[in-house]
Protein backbone atom coordinates (compact mmCIF):
# COMPACT_ATOMS: atom_id res chain seq x y z
CA UNK A 1 0.00 0.00 0.00
CA UNK A 2 1.35 3.42 -0.97
CA UNK A 3 1.40 5.85 1.95
CA UNK A 4 0.61 9.53 1.64
CA UNK A 5 3.47 11.72 2.82
CA UNK A 6 6.93 11.45 4.36
CA UNK A 7 9.12 14.11 5.95
CA UNK A 8 12.85 13.34 5.72
CA UNK A 9 15.80 15.00 7.43
CA UNK A 10 19.43 14.06 6.75
CA UNK A 11 21.56 13.55 9.84
CA UNK A 12 25.07 12.11 9.94
CA UNK A 13 27.61 12.30 12.77
CA UNK A 14 27.08 15.33 15.01
CA UNK A 15 24.15 16.46 12.84
CA UNK A 16 22.03 13.51 13.98
CA UNK A 17 21.45 15.46 17.18
CA UNK A 18 20.55 18.61 15.22
CA UNK A 19 17.69 16.87 13.39
CA UNK A 20 15.70 16.48 16.62
CA UNK A 21 14.81 20.17 16.53
CA UNK A 22 13.62 19.80 12.92
CA UNK A 23 11.30 16.90 13.76
CA UNK A 24 10.04 18.70 16.85
CA UNK A 25 9.24 21.95 15.01
CA UNK A 26 7.61 19.98 12.16
CA UNK A 27 5.34 18.24 14.65
CA UNK A 28 4.46 21.31 16.71
CA UNK A 29 4.72 24.38 14.49
CA UNK A 30 4.28 22.56 11.19
CA UNK A 31 1.38 20.35 12.37
CA UNK A 32 2.91 17.43 10.48
CA UNK A 33 0.89 14.26 11.16
CA UNK A 34 2.34 11.82 8.63
CA UNK A 35 5.45 9.70 8.89
CA UNK A 36 8.90 11.17 9.51
CA UNK A 37 12.30 9.70 8.76
CA UNK A 38 15.94 10.22 9.66
CA UNK A 39 18.16 9.58 6.63
CA UNK A 40 21.61 8.51 7.77
CA UNK A 41 24.44 6.04 7.15
CA UNK A 42 24.94 2.42 8.19
CA UNK A 43 28.14 3.20 10.10
CA UNK A 44 26.46 5.48 12.66
CA UNK A 45 26.43 4.79 16.41
CA UNK A 46 23.24 2.89 17.32
CA UNK A 47 23.06 4.75 20.64
CA UNK A 48 22.49 7.98 18.72
CA UNK A 49 19.47 6.45 16.98
CA UNK A 50 17.54 5.35 20.09
CA UNK A 51 15.76 8.71 20.49
CA UNK A 52 14.27 8.34 17.00
CA UNK A 53 13.28 4.69 17.42
CA UNK A 54 11.53 5.52 20.71
CA UNK A 55 9.40 8.09 18.89
CA UNK A 56 8.50 5.95 15.89
CA UNK A 57 10.57 8.13 13.60
CA UNK A 58 11.66 5.90 10.75
CA UNK A 59 15.39 5.44 10.13
CA UNK A 60 16.88 4.77 6.72
CA UNK A 61 20.55 3.75 6.99
CA UNK A 62 22.34 3.80 3.66
CA UNK A 63 25.78 2.88 2.37
CA UNK A 64 28.34 5.67 2.37
CA UNK A 65 28.99 6.95 -1.16
CA UNK A 66 32.73 6.96 -1.69
CA UNK A 67 34.48 10.25 -2.39
CA UNK A 68 37.85 11.65 -1.38
CA UNK A 69 36.03 14.43 0.48
CA UNK A 70 34.01 13.17 3.47
CA UNK A 71 31.78 16.26 3.37
CA UNK A 72 31.11 15.74 -0.36
CA UNK A 73 30.23 12.10 0.37
CA UNK A 74 27.82 13.03 3.16
CA UNK A 75 25.92 15.45 0.94
CA UNK A 76 25.51 12.82 -1.77
CA UNK A 77 23.56 10.65 0.70
CA UNK A 78 20.57 12.78 -0.25
CA UNK A 79 20.49 10.99 -3.63
CA UNK A 80 19.07 7.87 -1.96
CA UNK A 81 15.74 9.73 -1.86
CA UNK A 82 15.54 9.01 -5.58
CA UNK A 83 15.53 5.21 -5.18
CA UNK A 84 12.75 2.62 -5.21
CA UNK A 85 12.63 2.54 -1.39
CA UNK A 86 11.01 5.98 -1.33
CA UNK A 87 8.23 5.20 -3.79
CA UNK A 88 6.32 3.77 -0.80
CA UNK A 89 5.08 7.33 -0.30
CA UNK A 90 3.25 9.64 -2.70
CA UNK A 91 4.98 12.86 -1.62
CA UNK A 92 8.20 13.64 0.23
CA UNK A 93 9.25 16.81 2.04
CA UNK A 94 13.01 16.92 2.47
CA UNK A 95 14.67 19.26 5.01
CA UNK A 96 18.32 19.88 5.89
CA UNK A 97 19.20 19.84 9.61
CA UNK A 98 19.79 23.64 9.64
CA UNK A 99 16.08 24.36 9.19
CA UNK A 100 13.51 25.90 11.54
CA UNK A 101 9.79 25.40 10.85
CA UNK A 102 7.70 28.37 11.96
CA UNK A 103 4.25 27.68 10.50
CA UNK A 104 1.77 25.13 9.30
CA UNK A 105 3.16 22.99 6.47
CA UNK A 106 -0.26 22.27 5.00
CA UNK A 107 0.00 24.77 2.12
CA UNK A 108 3.28 23.18 1.01
CA UNK A 109 1.71 19.73 1.20
CA UNK A 110 -1.00 20.86 -1.23
CA UNK A 111 1.49 21.58 -4.02
CA UNK A 112 0.87 19.35 -7.04
CA UNK A 113 3.93 19.80 -9.28
CA UNK A 114 6.69 17.23 -9.79
CA UNK A 115 9.40 18.84 -7.64
CA UNK A 116 9.75 22.19 -5.85
CA UNK A 117 12.95 23.83 -4.65
CA UNK A 118 13.73 27.22 -3.11
CA UNK A 119 15.00 29.50 -5.86
CA UNK A 120 18.28 31.32 -5.22
CA UNK A 121 16.94 34.24 -7.25
CA UNK A 122 18.68 36.28 -9.91
CA UNK A 123 21.56 37.12 -7.56
CA UNK A 124 22.86 33.53 -7.64
CA UNK A 125 22.94 31.68 -10.94
CA UNK A 126 23.69 28.03 -11.63
CA UNK A 127 27.33 28.95 -12.16
CA UNK A 128 27.77 29.64 -8.43
CA UNK A 129 27.84 25.91 -7.62
CA UNK A 130 30.80 25.18 -9.90
CA UNK A 131 34.46 26.00 -9.44
CA UNK A 132 35.28 25.02 -13.04
CA UNK A 133 32.14 25.78 -15.07
CA UNK A 134 33.75 25.90 -18.51
CA UNK A 135 33.05 22.24 -19.39
CA UNK A 136 29.51 22.34 -18.02
CA UNK A 137 28.65 25.46 -20.03
CA UNK A 138 28.88 23.38 -23.19
CA UNK A 139 25.69 21.54 -22.18
CA UNK A 140 23.93 23.87 -19.73
CA UNK A 141 23.10 27.57 -19.59
CA UNK A 142 24.66 28.46 -16.24
CA UNK A 143 23.32 32.02 -16.34
CA UNK A 144 19.90 30.70 -15.27
CA UNK A 145 18.78 31.00 -11.66
CA UNK A 146 19.65 27.95 -9.59
CA UNK A 147 17.97 26.42 -6.58
CA UNK A 148 19.12 25.48 -3.12
CA UNK A 149 18.80 21.75 -2.37
CA UNK A 150 18.32 22.12 1.40
CA UNK A 151 14.52 22.04 1.18
CA UNK A 152 12.43 20.33 -1.47
CA UNK A 153 8.99 18.81 -2.02
CA UNK A 154 8.62 16.03 -4.56
CA UNK A 155 6.03 13.77 -6.07
CA UNK A 156 7.57 10.30 -6.07
CA UNK A 157 6.13 9.54 -9.49
CA UNK A 158 9.25 11.24 -10.87
CA UNK A 159 11.50 8.57 -9.29
CA UNK A 160 12.50 6.08 -11.96
CA UNK A 161 14.43 2.83 -11.68
CA UNK A 162 17.39 4.65 -13.19
CA UNK A 163 17.20 7.91 -11.20
CA UNK A 164 19.89 7.09 -8.64
CA UNK A 165 22.25 5.78 -11.31
CA UNK A 166 21.69 8.87 -13.43
CA UNK A 167 22.55 11.10 -10.47
CA UNK A 168 25.70 9.10 -9.78
CA UNK A 169 26.68 9.21 -13.46
CA UNK A 170 26.40 13.01 -13.40
CA UNK A 171 28.48 13.05 -10.22
CA UNK A 172 31.18 10.95 -11.85
CA UNK A 173 31.28 13.30 -14.84
CA UNK A 174 31.29 16.60 -13.00
CA UNK A 175 32.50 16.03 -9.41
CA UNK A 176 35.85 17.69 -10.15
CA UNK A 177 34.02 20.80 -11.39
CA UNK A 178 31.69 21.27 -8.39
CA UNK A 179 32.45 23.17 -5.21
CA UNK A 180 32.60 20.76 -2.27
CA UNK A 181 29.96 22.76 -0.41
CA UNK A 182 27.62 22.31 -3.40
CA UNK A 183 28.12 18.58 -4.00
CA UNK A 184 24.48 17.50 -4.00
CA UNK A 185 23.12 20.87 -5.05
CA UNK A 186 25.22 21.20 -8.19
CA UNK A 187 24.29 17.73 -9.42
CA UNK A 188 20.58 18.14 -8.60
CA UNK A 189 20.55 21.47 -10.47
CA UNK A 190 21.90 19.71 -13.54
CA UNK A 191 19.61 16.70 -13.16
CA UNK A 192 16.46 18.82 -12.80
CA UNK A 193 17.61 21.47 -15.29
CA UNK A 194 14.44 23.19 -16.61
CA UNK A 195 12.29 20.61 -14.77
CA UNK A 196 11.74 22.18 -11.33
CA UNK A 197 9.33 24.72 -9.84
CA UNK A 198 10.14 27.42 -7.26
CA UNK A 199 8.29 27.25 -3.97
CA UNK A 200 5.50 29.85 -3.74
CA UNK A 201 6.06 33.03 -1.74
CA UNK A 202 5.98 32.69 2.04
CA UNK A 203 6.99 29.03 1.90
CA UNK A 204 10.78 28.97 2.30
CA UNK A 205 13.25 31.73 3.16
CA UNK A 206 16.99 31.27 2.81
CA UNK A 207 19.59 33.32 4.63
CA UNK A 208 21.80 33.16 1.52
CA UNK A 209 19.24 35.03 -0.59
CA UNK A 210 17.71 37.64 1.69
CA UNK A 211 18.22 38.94 5.20
CA UNK A 212 16.38 36.22 7.11
CA UNK A 213 16.08 38.53 10.11
CA UNK A 214 13.64 40.75 8.20
CA UNK A 215 11.24 38.07 6.98
CA UNK A 216 9.16 36.45 9.66
CA UNK A 217 6.18 35.23 7.61
CA UNK A 218 7.81 32.28 5.84
CA UNK A 219 6.91 28.77 6.95
CA UNK A 220 10.41 27.29 6.67
CA UNK A 221 13.67 29.07 7.49
CA UNK A 222 16.77 27.54 5.94
CA UNK A 223 20.14 28.82 7.13
CA UNK A 224 21.92 28.39 3.81
CA UNK A 225 24.45 31.18 4.02
CA UNK A 226 27.13 29.55 6.15
CA UNK A 227 25.66 30.51 9.54
CA UNK A 228 23.86 27.74 11.40
CA UNK A 229 20.88 28.54 13.67
CA UNK A 230 22.68 27.14 16.74
CA UNK A 231 25.68 29.47 16.33
CA UNK A 232 26.19 32.71 18.23
CA UNK A 233 26.36 34.75 15.01
CA UNK A 234 22.86 33.65 13.93
CA UNK A 235 20.11 36.30 14.32
CA UNK A 236 19.43 36.42 18.04
CA UNK A 237 15.67 35.77 18.00
CA UNK A 238 16.00 32.88 15.54
CA UNK A 239 18.82 31.30 17.54
CA UNK A 240 16.60 31.47 20.63
CA UNK A 241 13.78 29.75 18.71
CA UNK A 242 16.18 26.99 17.66
CA UNK A 243 17.49 26.59 21.22
CA UNK A 244 13.94 26.42 22.64
CA UNK A 245 12.86 23.82 20.05
CA UNK A 246 15.99 21.78 20.65
CA UNK A 247 15.55 21.79 24.42
CA UNK A 248 11.87 20.85 24.19
CA UNK A 249 12.65 18.08 21.71
CA UNK A 250 14.99 16.54 24.29
CA UNK A 251 12.63 16.94 27.24
CA UNK A 252 9.01 17.24 26.13
CA UNK A 253 8.67 15.40 22.82
CA UNK A 254 6.65 12.37 23.79
CA UNK A 255 7.65 8.85 22.87
CA UNK A 256 5.57 7.08 20.21
CA UNK A 257 5.08 10.37 18.35
CA UNK A 258 3.65 8.96 15.13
Amino acid sequence: MIKKKLLVCLGIGEHIEKTKQVFYSALNEGQWRDEMMLLTLKDQDDNKLKWFKDRNILISQQERINHESDFFSILLTKFYLFTKEFKKWNKILYLDSDVIIRGNLNHICQLEGDIYFASEGKDRTLEWDFKKPKTIKIEYDLSKAGFNAGVFWLDTKIIKKTSFKELMDLTKRFSDDIKIISADQGILNLYFYDRWTPFPEKSVIQSSRRNVDLYLEETIYHFAGGTNPWEDKAPDHLRKIWEKNNMEAQINMATKTI
